[in-house]
C-alpha cells in the first residue's frame, strides 16, 4: 500500500499527493481546483482510486498511469 498525505494544488488546478515513505508524487487529472482551493475540500472531493502516478519532481508532467499498488490518502490532521 501507498500512503500519501495532501502536499499542494499545482499549476495546472492538479491535487497532488506526496508518498510519506519516498519523494513520488500521486495526483488526480480529472479533478481539479482552483489555487486557493482548501485542503478540506480536496479531501472531501478527491477519492484514493482517483490518483495516478505523477513522477518524482515538482511540477514534472504526470506519467497518468495507475499505480501498482493500492494507494491510501492520509485524511486526518497533518
Amino acid at each position: 500500500m501507498i500512503t500519501v498525505k495532501f502536499e499542494r494544488i499545482d499549476k495546472m488546478g492538479r491535487p497532488v499527493f506526496k508518498s510519506i515513505s519516498s519523494n513520488k508524487r500521486y495526483g488526480s487529472l480529472d479533478k481539479l481546483f482552483y489555487r486557493y482551493a482548501t485542503q478540506e475540500d480536496i479531501l472531501r472531493d478527491v477519492k484514493d482510486n482517483d490518483l495516478v502516478s505523477f513522477g518524482n519532481k515538482k511540477d514534472c508532467e504526470p506519467q497518468g498511469n495507475k499505480p501498482k499498488d493500492k494507494v491510501f490518502i492520509v485524511r486526518g490532521k497533518q
